[in-house]
């Protein structure tokens, strides 16, 4: 099964959201680009190095958890992530 297919069975339990993460790089029209990705709920954020400011930081840009996840689904998730 792939990632896609084990995250829409999770959907019902959790919310899902795309996330993209700006690390040693800069949106040129990011800026611009905000009220789109909050109106799509795509989450942007950045590290410290990447950019531009008006960016959240990646710890900012994350919303808190609502309850936390099972063991038994977060186990599932890591196995999509190991290599």
């Amino acid at each position: 099964r792939d990632l896609t297919a084990a995250l829409a069975d999770m959907h019902a339990k959790y919310a899902v959201a795309p996330m993209l993460v700006v690390n040693r790089g800069n949106i040129i029209n990011g800026a611009d680009m905000l009220d789109a990705w909050r109106k799509l709920g795509v989450v942007v954020c950045r590290t410290d190095i990447g950019g531009p400011d008006e960016l959240p930081t990646l710890a900012a840009g994350i919303p808190p958890a609502e309850k936390l996840v099972q063991t038994g689904d977060l186990a599932v998730i890591q196995s999509y992530f190991k290599g």
